[in-house]
């Protein structure tokens, strides 16, 4: 399946439950993932598409790390039979656990030694 082909089928699911879906460039930031999905709800994520056969980078892995330790949903669809996983990951505040959240404030300031 092309990335075109997955797209369209992702944002057909994703305008299916109310949601939409924005195609986004940062060209100071290599490997940010190309989507924002807004869902119903304040439901927030990047999404990165690539066809079945590409291999996500590096720099993508890093970015989509760095925004998930920042609480926000990211991750990388290559397959169609993910597109529900992928919505419901987002759906489900992934990282917003307020718990986590004062954890990874918590090791950050340790690190910077202002703890």
């Amino acid at each position: 399946m092309t990335e075109k082909e997955l797209e369209e089928k992702f944002t057909c699911s994703a305008e299916a439950v109310g949601g939409r879906i924005y195609k986004i460039e940062s060209p100071e930031n290599a490997g940010f993932p190309s989507r924002l999905v807004i869902l119903p709800g304040g439901h927030i994520g990047f999404v990165d598409l690539k066809q079945d056969v590409e291999k996500p980078t590096k720099i993508l892995f890093s970015q989509t790390r760095r925004l998930r330790d920042s609480g926000c949903a990211a991750c990388v669809l290559d397959k169609e039979k993910d597109i529900p996983r992928v919505l419901e990951y987002i759906m489900s505040d992934a990282g917003k656990d307020k718990a986590w959240q004062m954890f990874k404030l918590q090791a950050g300031l340790e690190k910077e030694g202002l703890l």
